[in-house]
């Protein structure tokens, strides 16, 4: 393998770990931020209304971001391997 081939690899797996977890961190943020203002709006403290939200909000962002993940996971292996 020379330089160039370690390039795009490392390239790669950049690019993967950004596509899988980039999408999840910022929808995490995002339903944290709101399940706490409209707690605090209807003071209700419940931490099981803010964890059911990131569960439905994380399924729904894995369910449509997956088969970019499984296009990026492939491309990955195909340049790793070859």
């Amino acid at each position: 393998m020379n330089i160039i081939d370690n390039y795009e690899i490392l390239n790669l797996i950049y690019k993967t770990i950004l596509y899988i977890v980039l999408p999840i961190v910022v929808s995490m943020l995002v339903t944290s931020f709101i399940s706490g203002f409209l707690q605090s709006i209807i003071t209700i403290y419940d931490e099981a209304i803010s964890y059911s939200l990131k569960v439905i909000v994380l399924s729904l962002v894995l369910f449509f971001i997956y088969p970019n993940i499984q296009e990026i996971l492939t491309e990955l292996m195909r340049v790793a391997l070859k």
